[in-house]
């Protein structure tokens, strides 16, 4: 081949490369550009609601993040685990398993913290949250001690969630303290955790929510009160969203439909059906 002709093809293929090198930065930058401009903003202000009720961000009800406890099973520790959640969601965990003890600990110190500035410490005693959980006994040293344990574990959490409308990556508290003078806890909110709510919401009934005895159908109250579609949910699904350690299907539909009866004699749901593999509910508005 003559020279000058080798030549050439060499400039050629030195600029074609350069040119798919721009291409590939520029769609890299471009990526980069919109995961700014989707991740999600703190909230300098936690909203507010009413007293009855405890919010939390409606994603989060729709995921597995905080699964049914079983009695005797120790808590089970993750890494960067994908866990189980509805729809277009991804949803990655690291720390010790959140169980629905944890859910009620966190909707209360989120129920302490609304209409405040997200930058301000929650102070409480162990006694008045004992007493927010429902306990009718004294909150004695285990009690405080299992407060403590929830609050470790909310704040050590470490939460990955993916949306259309943006990301979140965090802690659901940012830190907490127990002050041994003041006896009592002082706890953070993370304000990029309080901007969910932006997106998107769930109210639960706190009496409602009280008079359920076992983990289960507390789960199952929260779900239901998140899913407001008309559409009917696979069994499968309800089984991995649970996050129960129970995969046997017929054993799951017998402690679905019990839990459904709670909910119903509670004025939550109209009624339920299991069709097979499908689930129908319609809830009272």
């Amino acid at each position: 081949m003559p020279e000058g002709r080798g030549l050439r093809r060499r400039e050629l293929m030195k600029s074609s490369k350069e040119t798919v090198e721009k291409s590939i930065q520029k769609k890299i930058e471009n990526l980069l550009r919109n995961l700014e401009e989707r991740e999600i903003e703190p909230e300098p202000r936690l909203m507010g609601w009413s007293e009855d009720e405890r919010v939390m961000p409606t994603d989060f009800l729709r995921t597995s993040l905080f699964k049914v406890e079983k009695k005797g099973r120790r808590r089970k520790y993750y890494v960067n685990e994908r866990i189980a959640a509805l729809g277009n969601l991804e949803v990655y965990f690291s720390g010790e398993e959140l169980q629905q003890n944890d859910l009620d600990v966190f909707l209360n110190v989120l129920h302490l913290a609304r209409g405040s500035d997200t930058s301000n410490e929650i102070i409480f005693s162990a006694n008045s949250l004992h007493k927010q959980l429902g306990k009718k006994n004294n909150c004695d040293k285990k009690s405080k001690e299992t407060i403590k344990r929830s609050l470790e574990r909310l704040s050590s959490a470490r939460i990955k969630i993916c949306t259309s409308r943006g990301w979140y990556i965090g802690s659901l508290l940012d830190d907490a303290i127990w002050d041994e003078g003041r006896k009592s806890f002082k706890v953070r909110i993370n304000p990029r955790f309080a901007a969910l709510l932006r997106n998107g919401f769930t109210k639960v009934e706190w009496k409602k929510r009280l008079e359920i005895d076992d983990g289960f159908s507390k789960w199952l109250y929260s779900f239901v009160s998140s899913y407001n579609s008309s559409h009917p949910l696979n069994l499968e699904t309800m089984m991995l969203l649970s996050g129960t350690s129970d995969q046997q299907k017929r054993r799951f539909k017998t402690k679905l439909r019990k839990s459904f009866e709670v909910l119903i004699q509670l004025g939550v749901l109209k009624n339920f059906k299991i069709e097979k593999e499908k689930i129908y509910f319609e809830r009272r508005v």
